[in-house]
């Protein structure tokens, strides 16, 4: 078997997104990066240092965002109180304690006069 024909193999549910994107953004892709032959797998979810396919291959994902995801995918630090402050609202649209909070600490790490 060759590479290409196990790739094909295994990933069956990614060709076929690959044929939906392909109908919606030029090359099948929206960045050239993501392109390469025979077609670019699709994400289905990830955690930490992976990530799986639509058809639930995991890979290690070395890109990380573009190197924006240095705690990893849905680290605990960041979706734990991100669940927390979302079932308490997301946008008030006036003054809250933490938009007092966050004032304060941007003026403690950029010092004004």
């Amino acid at each position: 078997m060759s590479l290409k024909s196990g790739y094909e193999a295994v990933t069956a549910g990614s060709r076929a997104m690959y044929g939906r994107a392909s109908k919606v953004f030029a090359g099948g892709v929206n960045h050239n990066a993501r392109l390469y032959e025979p077609y670019p797998i699709f994400v289905g979810r990830a955690k930490g240092k992976y990530i799986w396919d639509v058809d639930n291959n995991r890979y290690t994902d070395y890109w990380m965002g573009h190197l924006a995801l240095l705690l990893g995918h849905s680290p605990q630090e960041v979706t734990g109180p991100l669940r927390t402050q979302v079932e308490n609202g997301m946008q008030y649209g006036m003054g809250s304690e933490l938009s007092v909070e966050l004032g304060e600490e941007i003026q403690h790490v950029v010092p004004c006069s």
